[in-house]
């Protein structure tokens, strides 16, 4: 019997142990669906109005362009033009002696003269002045092709060494050095018709609302008989976007447009008295203003510019001008959802 045991004992030694068993496969984690990062949203406030020593500047709807090499706003109104200095006080004015005529609009040149658009003598003319305001030379739009030879611009804007002149009832522009000799021209009448209508050779109902040029050379203008605003690049592409509505993002009775140094664009709502923030794809970020008394509300905004971090209004009711200090805040994104434990860890005690 003991030896019946041991030669047990010793095959049992000798047999192969039991194969281990794998452990089960942890299940893999569901993927997590990349999300596109949130736009930014707008976050606006009331700085001040532009004054004199006096107190509020009582305008309706004058013509405003701001200079953001000094910091200074240029207002057209009333037949001649005022400038206003970072803190929105007036400093200085010019052609209130009629030497100019009906000054219409003026701008700032990068050497610091300005360029102002007048009608002298029952006609349309333009002037180059100093620092001043005191006229240097008569310009004249030379080089005109002779479908232009009729062109009779009521809109005028500088962006980046050239001059961009409008004519609003025929959307027709012209772009020109700064002593008005002639670069291009641009049909937008052509552009919007061919994208709203697929022709286009047909008659649009009216011309533009507003102008204005952001700092890529795009054009950009509004037409509120389309609801709708438009920026043309350089190439000749048409982005239109808006439609008719009274719910942000929307347009009711469009008015003025511009865009600041990011290619933010800013757009003015007559009837809902806002101003509409949009990026530069054309996304809606939110709007700002509103009709009220408040000092950060607004009334039947039009004119608008934008630059430096700032957003000038003008309004109608001889409410003048507001200042707003605007930046866009980036939403923090979400943290992403926790995984799935790692294998052979304990889920509770």
């Amino acid at each position: 019997m003991r030896a019946h045991g041991l030669a047990l004992a010793v095959a049992l030694a000798a047999a192969p142990a039991p194969a281990a068993v794998p452990a089960p496969a942890a299940a893999p984690a569901p993927a997590v669906e990349a999300q596109p990062p949130a736009p930014p949203t707008v976050e606006a406030t009331f700085e001040h109005d532009l004054v004199t020593p006096t107190g509020l500047v009582r305008l309706t709807w004058p013509s405003i362009s701001y200079d953001r090499e000094s910091g200074e706003v240029l207002v057209a109104a009333e037949g001649f033009v005022r400038v206003f200095d970072a803190s929105g006080m007036e400093v200085h004015r010019f052609g209130d002696d009629g030497s100019l005529g009906n000054v219409s609009r003026a701008v700032a040149l990068r050497d610091g003269s300005m360029v102002v658009l007048t009608r002298l003598n029952g006609r349309r003319a333009y002037f180059r002045c100093d620092f001043r305001g005191e006229p240097v030379e008569q310009l004249g739009l030379t080089g005109l092709p002779d479908e232009l030879a009729d062109f009779d611009p009521d809109q005028m804007v500088y962006r980046d060494g050239a001059l961009y002149f409008a004519e609003r009832g025929t959307m027709r522009v012209v772009v020109t050095d700064p002593a008005g000799a002639f670069r291009r021209a641009v049909a937008l009448r052509e552009l919007v018709a061919a994208a709203v209508t697929g022709d286009p050779d047909r008659k649009l109902p009216a011309g533009l609302d507003a102008f204005s040029v952001d700092g890529s050379g795009n054009l950009l203008f509004t037409m509120s008989t389309t609801f709708a605003a438009g920026v043309v690049s350089p190439a000749g592409e048409l982005r239109l976007f808006g439609t008719r509505g009274s719910r942000p993002g929307k347009f009711n009775i469009i008015g003025g447009i511009d865009a600041d140094e990011a290619g933010n664009v800013f757009v003015t709502d007559r009837l809902r008295s806002v101003v509409s923030v949009w990026d530069r794809q054309l996304r809606h970020l939110g709007d700002f203003g509103y009709r009220g008394d408040d000092p950060s509300n607004l009334l039947t905004p039009y004119e608008i510019a934008a630059g430096n971090g700032r957003v000038f209004v003008a309004q109608a009711g001889r409410r003048g001008v507001k200042v707003f200090r605007v930046r866009l805040v980036t939403p923090v994104p979400p943290a992403p959802p926790p995984g799935p434990p790692p294998l052979g860890a304990r889920s509770g005690p």
